[in-house]
């Protein structure tokens, strides 16, 4: 960094330059064991979707697939703007956001020209809640054409207790507490600087070190945008606001014995009674094993001095290889300062 503004923390280490992003924390909860973990739509960027248009269809009547509540049927007529996914119709003040691309039915095939019939065809458009109650009247239905930006939240947690001693890891969503699996748990859900900032000012929740009102801000310049149609504007790169999460120990995947319950060290933690959280999206990530058997890594923690990592079979034979993953850090032990 040649120019600029730099933090330091007590220990003369940088916390913030203004050069680079840092991560920063934007929701704070509690959950017992077995809960799914909140992450509000603000968290994965819905704050920063922009509305490029406008359009209008008329839905048909819902004759088939009934058992699939959150769908609706429109006519297929290439002619005319087709919802496509994320765009947002208005039903009766109710915003109803489209969750997948559209799928084309009833078409029907003439095996004696060899050609397809579209004359009876409609879109299948899936919506992210029930329309039950009105998709069977045929109405002009009101759309708005979205771009979405979409932010990639990290979950960090902690037992709640101190006396806690057992493994928790997050499993489809789910927190999964493999002590007593009722525990309590404390969340907190992070951004990059880039997403923090995309957040709507009015949202004081996710300013979780006090005061909204003042602070110390990094900015870059108005060169960026959200979306692509978005205006232009600039991004947050640090904010006191909230809190900056200070990696304290990182982790390869590299440790222990593939498909043995083996734990493997984190590192060394100093004492401290500054509260530690761990990173836990990468123990949703699954190591597959011949035909269907699957294992994760999980979090043991002893105490807020004392964690490490430990291989378990997953519980469930629905499993899904992954094959990437963007961080060099996977697992990690991180501080969010004292008072929190």
């Amino acid at each position: 960094m040649s120019y600029g503004m730099e933090v330091l923390d007590t220990n003369g280490k940088t916390v913030f330059n203004s050069t680079d992003f840092v991560e920063l924390g934007s929701h704070y909860a509690v959950i017992t064991g077995g809960d799914t973990i909140p992450i509000p739509s603000w968290c994965y960027g819905s704050d920063k979707n922009f509305q490029v248009g406008s359009y209008t269809r008329t839905n048909t009547n819902s004759f088939f697939y009934e058992s699939w509540q959150t769908g609706m049927h429109f006519p297929y007529d290439t002619s005319k703007t087709t919802p496509k996914k994320n765009d947002q119709m208005t039903h009766s003040s109710v915003v109803y956001t489209v969750t997948a691309d559209p799928r084309i039915y009833n078409v029907q095939y003439d095996s004696a020209t060899g050609t397809f019939d579209y004359s009876n065809a409609v879109w299948y458009i899936q919506f992210d809640q029930s329309t039950v109650s009105f998709r069977n009247t045929e109405a002009v239905r009101s759309f708005a054409q979205i771009e979405k930006y979409t932010a990639r939240p990290v979950v960090y947690a902690r037992p709640l207790s101190s006396s806690y001693s057992g493994s928790f890891q997050m499993f489809n969503g789910v927190l999964k507490d493999y002590a007593s699996g009722t525990n309590s748990f404390e969340i907190i859900v992070a951004n990059s600087a880039e997403e923090w900032g995309s957040i709507n000012e009015s949202r004081t929740t996710h300013y979780l070190s006090g005061s909204a009102l003042y602070g110390v801000r990094g900015l870059t310049g108005n060169t960026n945008r959200y979306t692509p149609s978005g205006p232009v504007t600039s991004f947050v790169t640090y904010d006191s606001r909230t809190r900056p999460v200070k990696v304290i120990l990182a982790k390869s995947w590299f440790g222990g014995t593939s498909f043995s319950p083996t734990t493997f060290s984190l590192g060394s933690l100093n004492t401290s009674t500054t509260k530690r959280w761990c990173r836990m999206n990468s123990t949703e990530l699954r190591k597959v094993k011949g035909f269907n058997e699957a294992w994760t890594v999980r979090y043991t923690w002893g105490s807020n001095n004392s964690i490490s990592l430990a291989w378990g079979e997953a519980s469930n034979s629905a499993v899904i290889e992954y094959t990437s993953y963007t961080t060099k850090a996977p697992f990690a032990v991180v501080e969010f300062g004292e008072g929190i």
